[in-house]
């Protein structure tokens, strides 16, 4: 029998060891979950010097200038633990036009636990518009999801207050924009300079629509709820969309059995997914679509 100090000890855990802490291996581990704005030039240059070894923000995207702006005040920077278990890493960047007009940039770039490049995605944050903030939000059905919120200056967007980008795997999603009330508005396709979010490759949409994935699926409906360009080789509206995407989405979209299922998933339990769904079928008879 054992007595009833050691009991308790045993019943505690007190003085027993716990399994040992391994430090996270990730190069940018002592920045995870920091205030870039608040830390110094000096403090800021490991990061940088690790970024611009893996040639982000040059090779991904010349608009992003990831070596001589990292730490601005006005340019919101973000990393996470994305799992909180060491292994994948994200880190979210907007950058704001210098001049007006212009687009400001934006990135997402997904590392593994020993700093290797997974996964990443450059893309339009608004035409006219500011960055304000980025952060990660937990949405019911959906899981955590990184928003950018942004804010129009001289003529700028004023139904976008931000957009939601969702993580398909190692590949950064564009599953939702949303207005200042919260609701659901559509992306611009037809016009590069207004496009907002990662890129979407339509070759296997119809199965996104179908699949258990949230993030799939919104990201398939946002594309059919989005203002796309007429398959007109000649005219202006389709400079900034692949004619053959523009043709892909008007045979897509015409056909009953999409239709069918978008509107099977208006009635979703998901409020995203059904709101999504409504809105690309209320929105099919707008212009350029």
């Amino acid at each position: 029998m054992i007595s009833f100090a050691a009991g308790l000890i045993l019943a505690l855990g007190i003085g027993i060891p716990g399994p040992p802490q391994v430090a996270s291996k990730f190069p940018l581990a002592a920045f995870v979950g920091k205030d870039f704005k608040a830390l110094t030039r000096d403090e800021l240059e490991p990061m940088r010097r690790f970024l611009v070894s893996k040639r982000i923000g040059s090779d991904s995207d010349p608009r992003l200038d990831v070596a001589n702006r990292l730490g601005g005040r006005y340019d919101p920077w973000a990393l996470w633990d994305w799992g909180g278990d060491g292994s994948k890493f994200v880190l979210a960047i907007a950058q704001y036009g210098k001049v007006i007009p212009s687009q400001s940039r934006g990135g997402v770039f997904i590392f593994d636990s020993a700093g290797n490049v997974v996964g990443s995605s450059t893309f339009g944050v608004g035409w006219r518009t500011f960055p304000t903030s980025i952060e990660t939000q937990e949405v019911a059905g959906v899981g955590k999801v990184i928003h950018f919120s942004s804010r129009p200056v001289i003529n700028g967007r004023e139904d976008v207050a931000g957009f939601f980008v969702g993580m398909d795997g190692s590949r950064p999603a564009l599953i939702r924009i949303a207005d200042k009330k919260d609701r659901v508005v559509p992306n611009v396709y037809f016009a590069s300079n207004h496009q907002l979010g990662p890129a979407f490759d339509t070759a296997d949409v119809i199965d996104k629509l179908k699949s258990d994935s949230p993030i799939r699926v919104l990201e398939a409906l946002n594309w059919f709820a989005g203002m796309h360009a007429l398959p007109d080789p000649q005219g202006w509206m389709s400079s900034g969309e692949k004619i053959s995407d523009a043709v892909r989405y008007r045979t897509l979209a015409g056909l009953p059995e999409t239709f069918a299922l978008i509107f099977s998933l208006t009635h979703s339990a998901n409020p995203w997914i059904r709101d999504a769904a409504r809105l690309a079928l209320e929105h099919r008879g707008w212009p350029y679509r």
